[in-house]
């Protein structure tokens, strides 16, 4: 039941913003960039709000969620360049290990033009990752490898703007 909220968070060797076992929290408005790690990661942590962040340049994922499920809302935020500890290996958005019933609605996210960006704009990694939502994004050449990836399972995408086209 926590409020992190207008933060610049910049230059540390970790992750930028992290929840660790923690709901109800709402991290809103923060600038994130040039973390050796993550932007922001939610590990294990439930029904949480990230809005309105900027996430750039940082070392690993833009956004990460972990084992995080029912109902975690990630909406309009802006993820730009990460993947910077290693070109083309990590994502904008990254949903993984059992992340179900999640809410990833009208982000904008690229891939950047530096030397190293990101992998995908979101990536659904596992098939352990049930039912999530990704609508309304704005992934033109959010990955080098593509704008998106999903390998969870009832995934559902809809309206979202991608390179080629708009993906219903």
């Amino acid at each position: 039941n926590n409020t992190i909220s207008g933060n610049t968070v910049q230059g540390n060797s970790g992750v930028g913003i992290s929840l660790s076992g923690s709901s109800n929290n709402t991290i809103s408005g923060n600038t994130v960039q040039g973390n050796g790690n993550d932007g922001i990661c939610l590990f294990d942590s439930n029904n949480n709000t990230l809005s309105g962040n900027t996430c750039q340049g940082n070392g690993v994922d833009g956004i990460s969620l972990y084992s995080s499920d029912n109902n975690n809302t990630v909406i309009g935020n802006t993820i730009i360049g990460n993947s910077q500890n290693s070109n083309n290996a990590f994502t904008g958005i990254y949903v993984n290990n059992d992340s179900n019933h999640n809410n990833i609605q009208g982000n904008t996210v690229r891939r950047g033009t530096g030397a190293k960006q990101q992998r995908y704009g979101i990536w659904i990694k596992l098939v352990n990752c049930d039912n999530n939502l990704v609508i309304n994004n704005d992934l033109y050449q959010a990955g080098v490898t593509g704008d998106y990836l999903d390998d969870g399972a009832g995934t559902v995408y809809h309206n979202n703007r991608t390179t080629t086209g708009w993906v219903a």
